[in-house]
């Protein structure tokens, strides 16, 4: 039976002290996927007019690259300034919940399947490529999951809580909102389930995105003598 060496043990991470990037570069990639994380989500809504939320692309992949704290500030930084510069009133922000929770959610991607999520190339030789992206697309999906219930969760109450027309339905799922609505279901249900559809293909693009480009800084901070 072959043995593995301490050197091959996974550290729950599915990175290596080698690849760890830098506090300077850490600050760098954290502050700019903030910025990137609002650009993205104003340009899919406002300009492009296209029904997705593009908002956590940068949050996943500050986690995978930088680590949980990086990923976890990303994601926090990156509502609180989408809400400073587009203000819709102070109850949004507690939007801010779904973009830590992705954090969270792929943090504990990383420590389930620390070597299908690693970029060295000394513990990616997983026995086939097929395991990277049936994790990713767990991943994927269970972001979905999450994000719907949260975000459905958060939008109903603010509803019940406060008066409805606090809250502006201008997202990427109100036509899906609109078809539930017509079929007299509770709202708790009508707002969780009218963001699956947007989500499923939103989570697919922000993992897979994220992934890569995170893989990608890995192996230029690799290949530097």
């Amino acid at each position: 039976m072959e043995t593995l060496s301490a050197a091959d043990v996974p550290s729950g991470t599915g990175k290596d002290a080698d690849l760890q990037p830098s506090l300077g570069a850490c600050l760098l990639f954290c502050a700019a996927g903030a910025a990137l994380n609002v650009f993205f989500s104003h340009a899919f809504k406002s300009i492009l007019h296209l029904p997705l939320y593009m908002d956590t692309l940068f949050t996943i992949a500050a986690t995978l690259y930088c680590g949980p704290f990086w990923g976890l500030g990303t994601g926090v930084v990156s509502n609180l300034l989408l809400h400073s510069i587009f203000f819709y009133g102070w109850p949004v922000y507690l939007y801010t919940l779904c973009n830590a929770a992705t954090a969270l959610t792929t943090i504990l991607f990383m420590r389930r399947f620390p070597e299908e999520l690693s970029f060295s190339p000394r513990r990616t030789p997983v026995r086939t490529g097929m395991d990277r992206v049936i994790v990713l697309l767990f991943l994927s999906f269970s972001l979905c999951v999450v994000m719907s219930l949260l975000g459905g969760t958060i939008t109903a109450g603010m509803k019940f809580f406060a008066s409805p027309d606090a809250v502006i339905e201008e997202g990427p799922e109100l036509p899906f909102k609109l078809t539930l609505l017509r079929r007299d279901l509770p709202l708790l249900l009508v707002e969780i389930l009218s963001r699956i559809p947007l989500n499923i293909i939103d989570r697919l693009v922000s993992v897979f995105g994220a992934y890569g480009l995170a893989a990608l800084l890995s192996r230029i901070q690799g290949s530097r003598p």
